[in-house]
């Protein structure tokens, strides 16, 4: 039987950003006393205009939520998992992503002169030199590392210790491991609820309109669950079984009524189950 760390690997992805805005103190203490207000809120500047930096944000948040919908969770310092199985399509659309990304800063970093000098002259008395990143540093401010770790399980202790010590070690470590996994199932199977949930409440309601995702997130679990069901739970891969009569033409829930109601009671019966 192959161990969890010929199973799995950790992820963790970070993503640096320059916004682009900034907290002007002075103006918002001209405000307050003006209004003669106190920790009424504060004023943020727009530093420049500029699409570019606009689509550089909107990747970044493609990045993220390819990477939350793609991982499970495994630690509080944003390591998460992923299985062996999804390791090559993971790393070839962050590869992609980041490819655009990088593409865009360059785009954005050639463009970054003229845009502070028409920055100059929009935000007049309220632009401030010493708000704007030097020409040479603004691309440092962007950038996206994805790093890998194998997983640590306890009989990879090396270190010279007591065997009790070492015992007791091993015991900590495979109880975390064992926590974390829980808790990666966990939430593995609380998306899983989320969407059917979704699904039964929307359709219960024989007015409520709903786009074609509503069956679509469904569909999407049932391909990337057991990509991401790195140790073959049991409940997990029965789970996707019972998703597979939920999986219908949304244009027929739309206009057949009895349908409807079947789909939506079918869903409240697996939400029961899972």
């Amino acid at each position: 039987m192959s161990t969890l760390k010929e199973r799995a690997i950790i992820v963790n992805l970070t993503i640096s950003l320059w916004g682009g805005r900034k907290q002007d103190r002075k103006v918002t203490r001209e405000v307050e006393e003006a209004h003669q207000a106190k920790d009424a809120g504060v004023f943020i500047k727009k530093l420049i205009r500029s699409t570019k930096l606009e689509m550089i944000q909107q990747v970044s948040n493609q990045l993220r939520i390819y990477h939350r919908d793609n991982s499970l969770p495994w630690s509080d310092n944003g390591d998460r998992i992923i299985s062996n199985e999804g390791y090559f399509q993971y790393i070839s659309e962050i590869g992609r992503l980041k490819f655009r990304f990088n593409q865009l800063v360059d785009e954005f970093t050639k463009e970054y002169a003229d845009l502070k000098d028409q920055a100059k002259r929009s935000l007049n008395t309220l632009y401030r030199e010493q708000d704007y990143p030097h020409e040479h540093e603004i691309k440092d401010k962007f950038g996206i590392k994805v790093s890998f770790m194998p997983i640590a399980e306890a009989d990879d202790l090396r270190v010279q210790m007591s065997d009790d010590m070492i015992s007791s070690m091993k015991k900590q470590i495979t109880s975390e491991i064992e926590e974390r996994i829980q808790n990666a199932i966990e939430s593995l199977l609380e998306r899983i609820r989320k969407a059917v949930s979704h699904m039964a409440e929307t359709l219960a309601d024989p007015d409520k309109k709903f786009h074609d995702t509503l069956v679509g997130n469904v569909q999407e679990l049932m391909e990337t669950a057991p990509i991401l069901n790195f140790v073959n739970d049991k409940h997990v891969n029965e789970v996707v079984k019972m998703l597979q009569p939920l999986i219908v033409d949304p244009e027929a829930l739309r206009y057949d009524m009895p349908f409807r109601e079947d789909i939506a009671k079918k869903a409240k019966s697996i939400l029961e189950n899972i």
